[in-house]
């Protein structure tokens, strides 16, 4: 999952949402993503709550993080 123009907002300790560069997400870090007409990002799913399984890394110019998926397995 990528980022592009999107804003980001990790979830802290005692359930609040900070915003957040991308770039710093960290591997088990949950968080959401907004677009930037204000739309919440959803998945194939309609997940709109994402769980980091590694920390976030370049693909092709790009930050990316890996997410885990309904079945605990890993998709990008």
């Amino acid at each position: 999952m990528s980022n592009i123009n999107r804003k980001v907002f990790r979830l802290e300790d005692g359930g609040v949402f900070k915003e957040v560069n991308f770039k710093d997400l960290k591997k088990d870090d949950m968080f959401k993503m907004y677009e930037p007409d204000g739309m919440l990002v959803s998945d194939k799913n309609d997940r709109v709550l994402f769980t980091c399984i590694s920390d976030a890394y370049i693909n092709d110019g790009v930050y990316t993080v890996d997410i885990k998926d309904k079945k605990d397995e890993s998709w990008r």
